[in-house]
């Protein structure tokens, strides 16, 4: 990814959707989504040519959205999405899935919070941490980081 000018595409898996990140210099700069279609089929309707073609290809990365999660003290996130990236010999066009199962989630300052196993983040006190998502597909095994910041809880209105 540290090509100058270099265009990354993906295909989402089973939601219809392709994504297109120019990066440059290492940076996202510029992303596209939109509706992909294979062969005059929606790219939902091709559930086995996307299986076959994530089989001949590699396990990249992984991505989380959102990219950081912040809340407040004893508030809980909403869940992840955590999406498998796979590249076909190193090259940089690929595929994207969304992923559920085969995942771990693991709080680097459970004193800051804490994770269930779903992936969901609950405040514990005000501070920043870092959520490590872990995505296993066979005999590999792809992180990445998200940093949490827990804010204090709003103040309780008087009289309540």
């Amino acid at each position: 990814m540290k090509k100058l000018g270099q265009i990354l595409t993906f295909i989402v898996k089973n939601i219809g959707q392709y994504l297109v990140f120019i990066v440059i210099a290492g940076l996202l700069v510029f992303a596209i989504f939109g509706e992909r279609f294979i062969g005059g089929q929606h790219a939902s309707q091709s559930t086995a040519q996307s299986d076959k073609q994530f089989a001949s290809m590699n396990l990249t990365s992984i991505m989380a959205y959102p990219v950081r999660v912040s809340i407040a003290v004893n508030a809980t996130s909403s869940n992840l999405t955590i999406n498998a990236i796979h590249t076909q010999n190193g090259s940089s066009n690929g595929a994207m899935k969304a992923v559920t199962n085969n995942l771990t989630f693991k709080i680097r300052n459970e004193q800051i919070a804490m994770v269930n196993a779903g992936g969901q983040v609950t405040g514990v006190s005000t501070g920043t941490t870092n959520l490590v998502v872990s995505y296993t597909e066979g005999n590999v095994t792809r992180t990445v980081e998200v940093p949490v910041t827990i804010t204090a809880p709003p103040p309780t209105p008087p009289g309540t």
